[in-house]
């Protein structure tokens, strides 16, 4: 044979293998596409509203409208309210653990603008459901917030059904919630009390915490001073990289730490000698000797 005419077997021989497997390719399609036909025309009404919940929820996520700084809910199509419905009647309340994560993640993108969260929209398709069915007492509430309806439901998670999602979303909240509760406490009592001492100790920074004790007195009803010295002992690590207030480039030095937050988060709440609070990622925490 010629060499033009292995060429051209090559060719053929390669279009005809492309060929059959897209024949092939093409068959298995249809062998699918019949047989989810066929599942689907035997499926029981509960079956096909669980296949629609899932597939909503599979998408379903906050989302934000350009001029609005607070996320939005998204908003329920009226085949996946029919589904719902759906289950409802058959008692089949998984749904409502899938509706409880939505509303956990909502509470944390609001917590992001709004630390104390917003009033939600209680009359929203999945509010008003979720409410109603699970917490109808939230129905007497002057105000239905964001950040309340999502601790009720990481209070009560035994209320609905066994959801990973759910449990992801919760366990990010409560890491969101321990950062917020970490700045707050470490610059608000813990810094303004080392400050506090070092005043009266011509502007020289205590040698431990200990010494810091007497001078948290910010107790409350709700907050006391034992319960803020107990924070601060349990979670604070006192550094002390500066020897007085007035330290040339106090913004940079670091006091204190959370080192609880250390251990969990990708990072950890400072107390800098100017006083200021933030939150560094843990691949910055070597600048400043935290490690």
């Amino acid at each position: 044979m010629s060499k033009q005419g292995k060429y051209l077997l090559v060719i053929c021989t390669a279009l005809a293998i492309g060929f059959i497997a897209a024949i092939y390719r093409i068959t298995q399609s249809e062998k699918e596409a019949h047989l989810d036909s066929t599942r689907e025309r035997k499926a029981t009404p509960v079956e096909r509203a669980k296949r629609t919940v899932d597939a909503f929820f599979a998408e379903a996520k906050p989302y934000y409208v350009p001029g609005i700084e607070f996320p939005q809910l998204p908003e329920v199509d009226d085949k996946t309210l029919q589904a719902i419905n759906t289950l409802k009647e058959a008692s089949q309340t998984q749904y409502l653990a899938k509706i409880a994560a939505l509303l956990v993640r909502y509470a944390r993108e609001e917590k992001k603008v709004e630390p104390t969260g917003t009033p939600i929209e209680r009359e929203h398709l999945l509010v008003r459901e979720f409410v109603s069915t699970v917490f109808p007492s939230a129905l007497l509430w002057d105000e239905l917030n964001s950040t309340s309806l999502a601790e009720w439901i990481f209070n009560h998670r035994d209320k609905l059904a066994s959801y990973a999602q759910l449990d992801r979303e919760i366990e990010r909240y409560k890491k969101l919630q321990m950062q917020e509760k970490s700045e707050l406490w470490l610059g608000l009592y813990v810094g303004a009390a080392i400050e506090k001492y070092a005043k009266d100790h011509n502007q020289t920074y205590p040698d431990s915490l200990n010494e810091v004790k007497p001078y948290i007195n910010y107790g409350s009803e709700y907050i006391t001073d034992e319960s803020i010295v107990k924070w601060m002992m349990e979670n604070v690590e006192y550094v002390r990289k500066a020897d007085k207030l007035d330290e040339p480039g106090a913004s940079k030095i670091p006091v204190a730490y959370d080192k609880t937050l250390f251990k969990t988060h990708q990072g950890t709440t400072v107390l800098f000698a100017d006083g200021r609070i933030e939150f560094v990622d843990i691949n910055k925490l070597d600048a400043f000797g935290i490690n």
